[in-house]
């Protein structure tokens, strides 16, 4: 998984409090942002496995229940914050402004592709729908993923 190599350093210096890592791997790490950047589409990431394994009227594989674009989208918008805040913490904070700027337009579009405010759900009401943006909102670095939650 290649957001593994933001998450990564970020869980690390979570658990340690050691900028270190932080350092040493934001290059990478922006440069791996920067390839779901362009993979986008107005910000919306739809290529990956999605939700892989869901149980639905099909045989287990392939998602069914839940967009492709919902699970990537939702990654690619908790790199973006954890970019915006590593930025921050290892002393570059010109970078900081145009991640939160992102970080904005990525929620901004994540919601209106795949939030329904009529029925109050993402995407197909899937627990994964569901889930994802309530699990970005516990794990963000900062209340910032709230705007997940419509």
């Amino acid at each position: 998984m290649g957001s593994a190599s933001v998450v990564n350093p970020w869980l690390l210096f979570r658990y340690y409090g050691d900028k270190l890592v932080l350092e040493q791997q934001y290059d990478v790490m922006r440069r791996y942002v920067g390839y779901l950047g362009a993979r986008a589409t107005n910000h919306i990431v739809s290529y990956g496995l999605g939700d892989w394994c869901d149980v639905g009227p099909k045989t287990p594989g392939e998602s069914q229940l839940t967009s492709k674009g919902l699970t990537a989208s939702a990654i690619y918008f908790q790199n973006v914050q954890i970019l915006r805040e590593a930025s921050a913490l290892i002393g570059r904070p010109a970078e900081t402004p145009e991640w939160a700027r992102l970080e904005k337009e990525v929620c901004q579009a994540f919601n209106q592709k795949f939030f329904n405010p009529a029925l109050n759900q993402y995407d197909r009401d899937s627990q994964t729908a569901g889930a994802m943006p309530l699990a970005l909102a516990w794990f963000s670095p900062k209340p910032a993923a709230q705007c997940l939650i419509g």
